[in-house]
Formats: structure tokens, C-alpha cells, sequence
């Protein structure tokens, strides 16, 4: 159904109403004309009310204030529905709906702006952090290999120190033994040569004996 119908359609209800009312007014009216009083009966033609007068200029005039109450009311909903007012309003709909959209656009922008500063800032932060552990744990290296190296040569020179007295200990002792050995041996090659020095002492001795009881038999056979 088109636009102009369907602002049409209040009027014609409109209009209708005071004919309906006009119907059921005369409908009323006549059934009071025709009906008397049941509380006061009568057969006389002479009771039968008149018609009131006036009551068509009545109707005429409440035919008329509807008339024109539908009228004020079709040219205030034809002024309405003016596609061109509509159009014009709804022109200012969207343009406050951008106005409102590039307003948050623009805040959207700025709050990214500010976002990504930060994390910039952060991430530029978390970088100087990084080299500056990096720096530490470099020399931390660093220093933990000389120490390390410093404890090698330490170790080594010790060791070294250590083997030269075990060496010197070693040859010490073994001198030791050596004159302890020669000394022994020397003094037990003296030993027999004492011995051996008696048993001479003592077989000259058991010669000369033996050869002066010889010559003591000798002489006596002489």
C-alpha cells in the first residue's frame, strides 16, 4: 500500500464518524418518538413528544468540528510524513552518526598512539635491560674464567711444588739408604776382616805350637 493511501486512510476514518454518529442520533431519537413512557401511559395522539428543535444545526456542527479535526489532523500527518523532511532529518541523523563515529575514530587513534608509545617505551626499556644483563653475565663470564684460571695455575704450580719436594724427599731418603747400606756393608767387610785377621793370629799360633813341641820331642831324643 503506497504512502499517500495510507495517509489517506485516517481521514476516511475520520470522515465516516460523524455519519455513524448521525445514524445512531437519529436511531436514538427515533425510538424515543416512537415509544412513550412506559411510567405514564396514554392513548392520546396529543402526548406524543415533539421533536426538539435545533438538533439538526446541532448535528451540522459536530459534523463540521470533526470535519475540520480530521482535516488539522491529515495536513499534521501528511507534514510528517514529507519524505522530504524525513530525508533532510535523516540526512542530520547521519551526519551526527559520522560526526560521533569520526569523534571516536579519532580518539580510537590517539588512545593507539599512546598505546604503542608506551609499549615502545617498554620495549625499548626491556631492551636496555637485556644488554645491560647481558653486559653483567658477560663478565660475569668473564671473571668466573679467570678465577677459574688463576685456581689452574694455583692447582698446577702447587702440584708442581709438591712433586719437586716429593723428589727431593724421595732422593734425600734414598741417600740415606744408600749410606746406611754402604755402612753397613763396610762394616761387615770389617768385621771379617778382623775375623779373618784372628783366624790367622790364631793358626800361627796352633803352628808355632805345634812346632815347638816338635822341637821339645826332637831334643829330648837327642
Amino acid at each position: 500500500m503506497s504512502r499517500a493511501a495510507l495517509s489517506a486512510q485516517p481521514l476516511r476514518s475520520l470522515c465516516i464518524v460523524p455519519v455513524t454518529a448521525r445514524a445512531g442520533y437519529s436511531s436514538r431519537l427515533r425510538t424515543f418518538a416512537t415509544f412513550p413512557d412506559p411510567t405514564h401511559p396514554t392513548n392520546s395522539q396529543n402526548d406524543v413528544p415533539n421533536r426538539p428543535k435545533g438538533n439538526n444545526n446541532t448535528l451540522l456542527w459536530v459534523a463540521g468540528g470533526l470535519a475540520a479535526a480530521a482535516g488539522g489532523y491529515y495536513y499534521y500527518y501528511v507534514d510528517q510524513a514529507d519524505p522530504h523532511a524525513q530525508l533532510k532529518a535523516e540526512e542530520e541523523r547521519l551526519r551526527q552518526k559520522a560526526e560521533e563515529f569520526r569523534d571516536a575514530g579519532r580518539a580510537t587513534a590517539r588512545d593507539a598512539a599512546r598505546d604503542c608509545e608506551s609499549k615502545y617505551d617498554e620495549t625499548k626499556d626491556k631492551l636496555a635491560h637485556a644488554r645491560a644483563e647481558a653486559g653483567k653475565t658477560a663478565e660475569e663470564a668473564r671473571n668466573a674464567a679467570v678465577r677459574q684460571y688463576e685456581r689452574v695455575v694455583e692447582t698446577a704450580a702447587g702440584a708442581t711444588h709438591k712433586v719437586e719436594e716429593t723428589y727431593d724427599e724421595a732422593a734425600k731418603k734414598a741417600k740415606e739408604e744408600a749410606l746406611t747400606w754402604n755402612q753397613w756393608l763396610w762394616s761387615w767387610f770389617g768385621y771379617s776382616q778382623r775375623k779373618a785377621e784372628d783366624a790367622k793370629r790364631e793358626a800361627a799360633a796352633k803352628v808355632a805350637d805345634v812346632a815347638h813341641k816338635v822341637e821339645s820331642e826332637a831334643g829330648k831324643r837327642t
